[in-house]
């Protein structure tokens, strides 16, 4: 099936039980928050986002099968727009994800390369236990 197709389903299956339209970003859903209530999010989202999503995680599933709906109803109020980012939604301020800053604390934030590897073990016919500092001993 086709992206198209797929994204087709998303904006049928959203009908059901909202009002879905179409936009350059993505999809803006309008649904009653509470009796009398509307609210509109903006899911900022690909129909190859989408597809990915839906073919991935949940292979081929249908829309009202994935946790969409309780995404885009549960948004908090002071956002928005819902981003796709990764198998999830992110809420949001604007159309884009904004930056973490690392928590603020003592020391500095530095990349860690990955550790060497030293190769397989050689260990036939020994067993191989760890001290307490990480060092590895034979028995």
């Amino acid at each position: 099936m086709t992206n198209r197709r797929l994204w087709r389903r998303l904006l049928d299956d959203v009908d059901r039980w909202a009002s879905a339209r179409e936009v350059p970003a993505g999809i803006e859903i309008t649904f009653e928050q509470s009796p009398g209530v509307s609210r509109t999010v903006e899911v900022v989202m690909t129909p190859d986002d989408w597809e990915s999503f839906i073919s991935v995680i949940w292979a081929r599933a249908e829309p009202r099968d994935t946790p969409f709906r309780s995404k885009v109803i549960g948004t908090p109020a002071d956002a928005d727009y819902l981003v796709y980012d990764t198998y999830d939604w992110w809420p949001s301020a604007t159309r884009e994800l904004q930056e973490e800053e690392p928590p603020a604390g003592p020391g500095t934030w530095v990349p860690i390369a990955p550790a060497r590897s030293r190769g397989p073990a050689r260990t036939r016919g020994r067993r191989t236990v760890t001290d307490g500092r990480g060092e590895e001993k034979h028995r």
